[in-house]
């Protein structure tokens, strides 16, 4: 097959979505087929995949860097390319303005078009607007592009509850996101890396968030919870990676909390082995966003053997369960705090916990790429058949 990933961002910004576009193409590609990534351009990245990425023009969004918003219509050169490849299938990854180029792209060269929704974008445009008005507008906008593909994926249940209430009738699927780490039996020698690394006791207490620092992630009832923890006297050291728009403010209020000596932000972390290591190395991986949809985060610690507390009831939370393969806890600084320090007192559970989590979350992204192939095959052939039906 031809395959075309639509989406307004990829690499270097290491996202969920690009994290599994970047995938999709790689794991596809080994399987024979011919993949290409349609994204927005990044001034001085320069792509080494195994694929072809085609960029096109695009501006940076201030308020939510280091996004950009792909400008396919005034980039000719990006448009010739593109129809220069005879697609097979389009999936895209966003309905803004790349998943709408993606489906023109399929109606010009009569292609089926298939679109997963990744993301909580109401929440994103009262992030961005700060109106509620302007906010409900573009969520029309979404639910109209997510009616004019041809096929519909979600990446969990809870996710499929979201586009239903923000007014998608369709029929949708569910196709579930994986991680690219295969699952270690042994992490010690990683352990031991990070701890060589970052002068780390093999006694201290690591926590650990991975992913974009922005509001919306819910990172500051991290930074709180930590405060709290610090003045219960519990000696640990908290690390961050990642990027994002907010990055500066979660600095300032650690310091401002007084948590700057526990407190290690370590920014982008490309080595995605080196990032192995640290969550191998974590005794609790926190992800407290009510935000995502679905934490290919947590699929990762897990592959290591690292135990996630996430806030009961989110999305995130599907397929964890309380204290067998990990944590649920409440969405307040002080809860959080508690139940972490519950968690702390009772460390043969914790690890029994992360090799549960290890045996049930974590799933390669190789093997999720046969199902995905197998579906894109499915839809290529309803389409074919549902176009001889059309013709007179």
């Amino acid at each position: 097959m031809v395959i075309g990933e639509f989406n307004e961002s990829f690499l270097p910004v290491m996202d969920g979505v690009g994290n599994a576009i970047k995938n999709y193409c790689y794991w596809l590609t080994k399987m024979g087929h011919e993949c290409y990534v349609a994204t927005s351009e990044y001034p001085g990245y320069t792509d080494n995949e195994i694929f072809e990425v085609i960029r096109c023009k695009s501006v940076s969004v201030p308020t939510r860097k280091p996004y950009r918003v792909s400008l396919p219509s005034l980039d000719y050169d990006f448009r010739k390319q593109i129809r220069r490849i005879p697609f097979d299938i389009i999936h895209a990854h966003c309905p803004f303005n790349m998943g709408s180029y993606a489906l023109k792209v399929g109606k010009e060269s009569g292609v089926p078009v298939c679109a997963t929704f990744h993301s909580k974008f109401y929440d994103d445009f009262k992030a961005g607007f700060k109106s509620r008005f302007i906010s409900r507008i573009m969520l029309r906008s979404v639910v109209s592009f997510f009616e004019s593909v041809d096929f519909v994926f979600a990446v969990n249940e809870p996710t499929i509850m979201v586009l239903r209430e923000y007014g998608f009738k369709g029929n949708v699927e569910v196709l579930e996101n994986a991680c690219e780490y295969y699952p270690v039996i042994d992490v010690s020698p990683l352990k031991i890396e990070f701890n060589q690394k970052y002068g780390i006791g093999e006694d201290e207490i690591v926590l650990l968030f991975v992913g974009q620092h922005v509001k919306v992630k819910n990172i500051k009832l991290i930074l709180k919870s930590c405060a709290i923890l610090k003045n219960s006297g519990l000696r640990f050291k908290l690390f961050t990676a990642g990027e994002g728009a907010d990055l500066a403010e979660l600095k300032s209020m650690a310091s401002a909390l007084g948590i700057s000596d526990r407190t290690h932000f370590l920014g982008r972390v490309q080595d995605r082995h080196e990032l192995q290591n640290i969550y191998a190395r974590a005794n609790l991986f926190l992800f407290p966003s009510t935000y995502d949809t679905a934490g290919i985060v947590i699929m990762e610690a897990a592959a290591v053997k690292c135990p996630s507390l996430v806030i009961s009831g989110t999305n995130a939370s599907v397929g964890i369960r309380n204290g067998y393969n990990g944590f649920l806890g409440p969405a307040s600084a002080a809860g959080f705090a508690e139940r972490i320090l519950e968690i702390l007192k009772h460390p043969e559970n914790l690890v029994t916990a992360g090799e549960n989590a290890q045996k049930t979350l974590s799933v390669h992204w190789k093997t999720r790429m046969e199902q995905v192939c197998a579906k894109y095959e499915e839809i290529i052939e309803k389409y074919k058949k549902s176009s001889q039906v059309k013709l007179p």
